[in-house]
């Protein structure tokens, strides 16, 4: 639903629960996700997938502690430019914060792609 906020702890678990709900979403619906503690443990390959059929490119390099915010859409066509990582240092401690701060269009196509890319 629009607004609606969703929690998933892949740490121990998959993403089995995040990945029926995506599936779930209307065309052109954007979603933002992001990490906090630790997303990549459990985080299961099937989550990935449909993570990158949001528009990621960078939820497969996601690793121990990162920092990840994506926003997305579901039934993409091309990549989201509203994507960013940061990598522990040392695989223990946690690294700075990750944001995006840019207008985000209601609908990411292959213009607002370019537009987003030159700023």
């Amino acid at each position: 639903t629009a607004g609606s906020v969703h929690n998933f702890d892949t740490y121990q678990n998959p993403g089995t629960d995040m990945v029926d709900i995506l599936k779930n979403l209307n065309d052109d619906r954007l979603v933002v996700m992001v990490a906090q503690d630790e997303a990549s443990a459990a985080l299961g390959a099937e989550a990935k997938l449909t993570i990158e059929q949001l528009g990621s490119t960078l939820i497969h390099d996601l690793g121990w502690r990162n920092s990840w915010v994506l926003i997305g859409q579901v039934g993409i066509t091309s990549i989201s430019p509203y994507e960013a990582m940061k990598s522990s240092l040392d695989g223990t401690a946690w690294p700075d914060p990750v944001a995006i701060s840019q207008c985000v269009p209601n609908k990411i196509d292959d213009e607002s792609v370019l537009a987003a890319s030159h700023k």
